[in-house]
């Protein structure tokens, strides 16, 4: 579950600034972005792909891309709310007026953090509430 809210997070803050989908899954690269590739980023939106707090990896041996799409409907339908909290944050924040700058960005995808938070710590209590069938 945690990784379709991470996909349903991720599209609302690329949505939100009006850039491309969210990016297809590549192999594991652990390493940060460098002051010098952030300085020197020819977009935002590039500056953004450098920054975004993850991308799905295809290193994984138990969970494939292609399985968040149906996991992704499903959370929609019986939980809008979490798609809603991302969005509406986001437009929130961008409606207060400013540069859409890196600053927004970096405050974007801090904001994004908070809310993935607060869904983790939702979702884990469901997983683990007493009217789970399999304990």
């Amino acid at each position: 579950m945690e990784e379709t809210v991470i996909r349903i997070g991720l599209t609302e803050l690329r949505k939100s600034l009006k850039f491309a989908p969210v990016r297809p899954w590549k192999h594991f690269n652990e390493t940060e972005p460098s002051e010098e590739e952030l300085e020197n980023a020819k977009s935002l939106e590039e500056y953004y792909n450098l920054k975004e707090p993850y991308s799905g990896v295809l290193d994984n041996t138990v969970l494939f891309e292609k399985n968040l799409i149906p996991a992704e409907a499903y959370l929609d339908e019986r939980f809008p709310s979490i798609r809603e909290m991302f969005r509406i944050r986001f437009e929130e924040i961008i409606s207060e007026g400013g540069p859409i700058d890196t600053k927004l960005v970096d405050r974007l995808i801090v904001e994004y953090g908070r809310i993935k938070k607060r869904v983790d710590e939702a979702t884990s209590k469901l997983k683990s509430g007493t009217n789970c069938l399999h304990k």
